[in-house]
């Protein structure tokens, strides 16, 4: 199986492809597997090829997250130049992009909703950039996994000032837990010569390093 997905990738690289991987996302799920429209995107018809994709919901459901992952991919390049880079790069070392590949198509399958396997592809595409490396990749791609869709907006808004514990939504909770975002102290000040302790209980946040990095590519 080495170079194969690689090379199913490399070849999916490509505004046509992407155009057709879109246009899939319309199709119903019983039009999903049909030969004619998966031949058009290599690296669909080569996973279902390589792991043996049958005819359940489920099966037909992860094709189209895997379609979604195309054409976002595709969506995301600015240039023919940039399309050519890219192709250069996965081709560069197959048996490490396949191994690569191979994770992505796990994480994929573990998503729930569509749009998390669009926003996979821009954390890909900033990687295949050196933008980040693959451990704040695959990262990034477990949170997106444990990320509910209320979560996005929460993350989005980013404004936690003056909070007191019961104030704190179970959406905040989860981006803390996962690292998104952390809580400070808030600062001890001095009015007319006396000095000013803030209540304990109420509390400011914000975006770690990483949070901040997160959303940054979650928005672009």
């Amino acid at each position: 199986m080495d170079t194969e997905l690689s090379l199913a990738l490399s070849n999916s690289i490509s505004e046509k492809v992407g155009s057709v991987a879109t246009d899939l996302l319309e199709i119903g799920l019983d039009a999903v597997l049909e030969d004619g429209v998966l031949k058009e995107i290599p690296i669909l018809s080569t996973m279902v090829s390589l792991f043996k994709i049958g005819n359940s919901v489920k099966e037909r459901h992860d094709v189209r997250k895997l379609a979604a992952f195309v054409a976002a991919l595709n969506n995301g390049i600015i240039d023919e130049e940039k399309r050519d880079y890219y192709k250069k790069i996965v081709r560069d070392n197959p048996a490490k992009r396949d191994k690569e590949l191979e994770h992505i198509l796990i994480i994929i399958n573990r998503y729930v909703h569509i749009n998390k396997a669009e926003l996979l592809a821009k954390f890909y595409l900033a990687y295949l950039d050196e933008e980040i490396d693959w451990n704040s990749f695959s990262k990034a791609a477990e949170i997106l996994d444990r990320l509910l869709p209320g979560d996005f907006q929460e993350l989005e808004n980013n404004s936690w000032s003056d909070l007191n514990d019961s104030d704190v939504s179970d959406s905040l909770l989860r981006l803390i837990s996962l690292g998104l975002v952390i809580t400070h102290s808030k600062a001890v000040n001095v009015v007319a010569g006396t000095l000013v302790i803030p209540d304990a209980e109420i509390k400011d946040y914000e975006l770690t390093i990483f949070g901040s990095m997160f959303l940054r590519y979650l928005s672009a």
